[in-house]
C-alpha cells in the first residue's frame, strides 16, 4: 500500500501525515480503506448523541499534504505524465478509481454519509474521460482568491471548478485567506466576495478556508466579510464593511478606516 519512489517502496515513519501517499492503484487498498471508514461509520452509529451531529457521518479521503504520490509503474501507467492547471503532474486518474470505488462500496451501508476530498496539487483537475463520480464524494476545490485578481487564473479556476460540477451535484470551495504571517494586513475583500457569490451559484454548499489572523484587528474586516457571506453568500459586501468599519471605531473615524483598507486592497490586487 506504500508508495514507490525511485523503484524503491517507501513505509514512512510512525505518525508521518506529509510527503507520502498510499499507492492509489494497490492491489486491494480500497477495500481496506472502505472497511476503516465503515468501521468509524459503525462507532459513530452506536453512540446515539453522537450519530445526531451530521460531522459524524463524514469521513474523509483527502490526499496527505506535500506531495510524495507514488510513481511506480502502474501509478504512472494510469495517470501518464500530464502537467494540471497548478503545475503539477497528474495524479487524479488513478486517485479518483480508488475513492469511487471506496465510496461505492461504503455506500452499500451508508447510503447518506458524506466522503470530502481535497482537489489539490496533483489531485486539482478531473480528468476529462471521467463521468459521473458517486454522488456522496464532495471534492473541496482549493484555490487562493487572491489569485482571481488576475483574470486569466480566475478563468482557469472557474473552468476547473465547472468541471468538477459535471460529475457531482455539490462541491466545497476551499481558499487560502492567511493574515498573520504578512507585515501589511493581507486584504481582498472583493476577490473574496467574488469567489463564495460565484461558487454558490455553481453547485458550492460547503467552505473551508484557512485564515490564521494575528493577534490584533487587522483581519478583522475580511473575517467579517467572510463570515457573514458564508451565512449569505448573496449579501451585500459594501453594506458588511461599512458595519465593520462603523462598529470598530464609530461613526466619525469609520471613513478613515475604511479609505485604510481601500488602499491596501488596492497594493494587493492591483
Amino acid at each position: 500500500f506504500y508508495p514507490e519512489f525511485n523503484g524503491k517502496r517507501v513505509v514512512p515513519a510512525s505518525g508521518q501525515t506529509t510527503f507520502w501517499q498510499p499507492c492509489f492503484t494497490a492491489l486491494n487498498l480500497a477495500e481496506e480503506l472502505a472497511k476503516n471508514v465503515i468501521n468509524k461509520l459503525d462507532t459513530t452509529a452506536k453512540n446515539k448523541n453522537s450519530s445526531k451531529n451530521p460531522r459524524n457521518s463524514t469521513v474523509s479521503l483527502g490526499v496527505n499534504d506535500a506531495g510524495g504520490f507514488c510513481t511506480c509503474k502502474n501509478c504512472q501507467k494510469v495517470n501518464g505524465n500530464t502537467l494540471n492547471y497548478t503545475g503539477n503532474i497528474s495524479a487524479s486518474s488513478s486517485y479518483l478509481a480508488l475513492i469511487n470505488k471506496v465510496a461505492n462500496i461504503v455506500t452499500t451501508q451508508y447510503p447518506n454519509c458524506k466522503l470530502p476530498f481535497l482537489a489539490y496539487s496533483s489531485v486539482a483537475e478531473i480528468p476529462p474521460h471521467f463521468g459521473k463520480l458517486n454522488p456522496r464524494l464532495i471534492p473541496e476545490i482549493a484555490y487562493d482568491s487572491m489569485y482571481t485578481a488576475d483574470d486569466k487564473l480566475k478563468n482557469n479556476f472557474r473552468r476547473v471548478f465547472n468541471s468538477w460540477g459535471k460529475s457531482l451535484d455539490e462541491l466545497a470551495l476551499g481558499d487560502y485567506v492567511y493574515g498573520k504571517y504578512f507585515l501589511l494586513p493581507r486584504t481582498n475583500f472583493k476577490t473574496i466576495h467574488e469567489q463564495v457569490t460565484w461558487a454558490y451559484k455553481h453547485k458550492a454548499r460547503h467552505y473551508y478556508g484557512e485564515s490564521y489572523p494575528g493577534n490584533d484587528w487587522a483581519e478583522g474586516p475580511k473575517l467579517y466579510l467572510l463570515i457573514k457571506l458564508l451565512w449569505n453568500p448573496l449579501a451585500n459586501k459594501d453594506a458588511i464593511l461599512k458595519e465593520w468599519y462603523t462598529c470598530c471605531v464609530g461613526k466619525k473615524a469609520a471613513p478613515y478606516l475604511e479609505k485604510y483598507f481601500t488602499n491596501l486592497e488596492k497594493f494587493w490586487t492591483q
